[in-house]
C-alpha cells in the first residue's frame, strides 16, 4: 500500500505543478481533495489493522490549532485581549456592533478557511510522505517523480527561452515574456520549483556514486560502471535544471540554487571523501557555468547589476511593501490578521504602489508574520530550521547510504527555499508549497523516525537492514 500511496502522491504533485503551479481553483481544489482522500484512506486502513504508529510533530499540531483558532468565533473580550485592534476596528466600522458580540480573529474568515484547507492538504502530504517513504528499499517513487518533474520543467523552460516560444501549452504569456517559466506564470516560482528539485537530483547522483564505490571491486567492469554512469546522468539533469533556473532570471532563485549546491557539495565531500565525487562536483559547477555562458548570462547578470542602481529597490516596490507590512505586524503582533488575508489587510497600510492591489508581501517570512502573527511565524520557520540543523548533524553521523543521500537532498532543498522565502512568496504557490511539505516529510522520516521503523519481513524478499552502527563504510538500501 505504501508504494501505491507514494505513486499517487507523486502523480498529484506532477499534475498540480503542470497546471500553472496549482494557482487556478480547479488545480488546487483537486490537489486538496486528492491529498485528503489519500490521508483518510491510509488512516482508516492502518487504524483498522492497528498498525498506525506515525505521530505528528508537535509544532505541526500547534500550527494547525493556531490557524484553527483564527476561525473560531470568540467572545469580544477574548479577541480584545489577543488582538485589541481587531475589536477597535470592528466597533468603529459597525456602530451597531456591541462588545458582547462574538467575532473571529481573522478579518476574513472565508478566505482563512480556504487557506486552512490548503494547510491541511500540505500537512497531509507531509504525513503521507513520512509514512510511505521507506529508505530500506533504496528507491522512492516520490523522489523519482520530483526528478521527472524537474527535468520536464527545465527542458520546457529552456524551449520557451531559446526558442522564443512564450506560451504555456495553449496559453500565451502576457508577463515574463523574455524569461523561462516552464508551466508557471511567474519566473520566481519556476525558479523556486527547480531549486527544490535540483538538490534531490544531485543527491540521487551522490547515492549512485556511493553504490559504485562499494561495487567497483567486482570483476565485471560493465556491471561495475553502471552505477557511475547513472550518477553522471543525474548530475547532467541537475546541470540542465540549474541552467533553466538561470534562464528564469530570478535573482533569489539563482542565488538559492548556487548556495545550496555549494553547501551540499562541501557537506557530502566532508562526509564521503570520495575523489570521484569531488571531481563530479567540480564538473557540475563547470557545466552550469559553461552552459550558462553558451545560453547567455547577460540578462541574468544585468538583473543583479540593477540592484546597485540608485533608487532601484524603491522603484521595484518590495521595500515599500515591507515597510507597510512592518506597521501591520506592529498592530497585529500576536495573532496576525488571519491566514491568507494579507492582501485585504495591507490596503489600510498601502502608501505606495497605490495603483495596484498588492496580494502578497513578496516575502513568505513577512507574509506569515502578518497572517498568523510573530508566534505563528516563529513556530513555522523555527521548526523547519530546527529540522534542517538536525538533518545536517544526522548526515555527518552514522546512517545508511540511501537515507544519507535523501537527507542530503532535503538539506539542500530546504536551504534554497529558506533563502528564497526571504524575498519572495513561493509558499503561496500550491505546487511549490506541496513539494516542500513532501520534502520535509521525507526529511522527517529519514532523520527523526529511524528508530521507529520495523524490520522488513524476510518473506518480502528484502533483507533486513543492519544496525545503524554498522553503516560506516558500507552501502545498504537504508
Amino acid at each position: 500500500m505504501k508504494v501505491w500511496i507514494e505513486r499517487l502522491l507523486a502523480l498529484t504533485i506532477l499534475a498540480t505543478a503542470v497546471a500553472f503551479g496549482g494557482v487556478v481553483p480547479l488545480a488546487y481544489s483537486s490537489m486538496e481533495s486528492a491529498i485528503l482522500i489519500m490521508f483518510f484512506v491510509v488512516v482508516a486502513v492502518e487504524g483498522f489493522r492497528g498498525q498506525w504508529t506515525l505521530r505528528l510533530p508537535w509544532p505541526v499540531v500547534v500550527l494547525i490549532a493556531w490557524v484553527g483558532l483564527e476561525l473560531l468565533p470568540l467572545p469580544a473580550t477574548v479577541v480584545g485581549f489577543l488582538s485589541p485592534l481587531r475589536v477597535h476596528l470592528m466597533a468603529s466600522l459597525e456602530p451597531q456592533w456591541v462588545a458582547g458580540h462574538w467575532l473571529t480573529l481573522s478579518i476574513n474568515p472565508h478566505r482563512t478557511l480556504l487557506y486552512f484547507m490548503k494547510l491541511l492538504a500540505y500537512v497531509g502530504a507531509f504525513v503521507l510522505a513520512a509514512w510511505a517513504f521507506d529508505p530500506r528499499r533504496g528507491k522512492s517513487s516520490v523522489v523519482t517523480g520530483f526528478v521527472v518533474l524537474g527535468t520536464f520543467e527545465a527542458f520546457y523552460g529552456l524551449y520557451q527561452y531559446l526558442g522564443h516560444h512564450q506560451k504555456i501549452f495553449g496559453y500565451t504569456k502576457v508577463a515574463y515574456t523574455t524569461d523561462a517559466t516552464g508551466t508557471y506564470i511567474n519566473r520566481n516560482h519556476f525558479a523556486g520549483l527547480l531549486e527544490l528539485i535540483i538538490p534531490l537530483t544531485v543527491a540521487v547522483g551522490f547515492y549512485q556514486f556511493q553504490v559504485w564505490r562499494r561495487e567497483r571491486w567486482r570483476a565485471s567492469s560493465g556491471e561495475n560502471n553502471v552505477a557511475a554512469y547513472r550518477g553522471f546522468f543525474y548530475l547532467f539533469l541537475a546541470i540542465v535544471m540549474a541552467v533553466a533556473a538561470i534562464c528564469s532570471h530570478s535573482r533569489m532563485g539563482i542565488f538559492g540554487v548556487l548556495v545550496s549546491l555549494i553547501f551540499i557539495f562541501l557537506l557530502s565531500q566532508a562526509r564521503s571523501g570520495m575523489r570521484v565525487w569531488r571531481t563530479a562536483s567540480l564538473l557540475v559547477i563547470f557545466g552550469i557555468l559553461a552552459y550558462g555562458v553558451w545560453v547567455g548570462l547577460g540578462p541574468a547578470l544585468q538583473r543583479f547589476e540593477n540592484l546597485g542602481k540608485a533608487g532601484y529597490l524603491e522603484h521595484e516596490g518590495r521595500l515599500h511593501i515591507w515597510e507597510g507590512a512592518k506597521k501591520l505586524i506592529r498592530d497585529y503582533p500576536l495573532t496576525g490578521t488571519g491566514l491568507g488575508t494579507f492582501g485585504q489587510a495591507y490596503r489600510h497600510y498601502q502608501r505606495h504602489l497605490t495603483y495596484a492591489y498588492v496580494t502578497h508581501a513578496h516575502s513568505d517570512v513577512v507574509e506569515f508574520a502578518c497572517d498568523i502573527g510573530l508566534l505563528g511565524d516563529l513556530l513555522l520557520f523555527g521548526s523547519i530550521l530546527w529540522l534542517w540543523v538536525v538533518s545536517v548533524r544526522a548526515f555527518l553521523g552514522e546512517m545508511g547510504a540511501y537515507r544519507r543521500a535523501i537527507t542530503l537532498g532535503c538539506i539542500g532543498s530546504t536551504l534554497a527555499l529558506l533563502i528564497h522565502s526571504t524575498a519572495d512568496f513561493n509558499l503561496q504557490i500550491p505546487a511549490n508549497a506541496l513539494i516542500w511539505a513532501t520534502i520535509l516529510g521525507l526529511n522527517y522520516k529519514a532523520v527523526c523516525l529511524r528508530k521507529q521503523e520495523r524490520p522488513v519481513p524476510a518473506a518480502s524478499g528484502v533483507s533486513p537492514a543492519p544496525p545503524e552502527s554498522m553503516a560506516h563504510g558500507t552501502i545498504r538500501p537504508s
